[in-house]
């Protein structure tokens, strides 16, 4: 696929498809995380198309969006564990 069959692929899934990602991923992040989450399904898409056929473009993109999801719950998880760790080893040292 060239680069200009790419695009106007992306394009089309773009409109297509941004829309049903957003509210997907609005079920589990905030709004701005939504657009980011949508911004970043697209670019992983944009590089994993060069590489292989995609048959079923809605359930490919919305698993990217899905794993794109989960790491960022994981990393707000580690987060908050890595904040209640130091708070009790600041409590400790009072």
């Amino acid at each position: 696929m060239d680069s200009q069959d790419r695009t106007a692929l992306m394009e089309q899934w773009y409109r297509q498809y941004a829309p049903l990602l957003f509210h997907y991923a609005r079920q589990f992040v905030d709004y701005h995380a939504a657009e980011e989450v949508v911004q970043e399904t697209f670019r992983i898409a944009w590089e994993a198309i060069q590489q292989r056929e995609v048959q079923y473009p809605k359930t490919w993109l919305r698993k990217i969006a899905e794993n794109i999801i989960r790491n960022r719950l994981r990393q707000q998880d580690r987060r908050k564990d890595l904040l209640r760790s130091e708070e009790r080893s600041v409590g400790k040292e009072c």
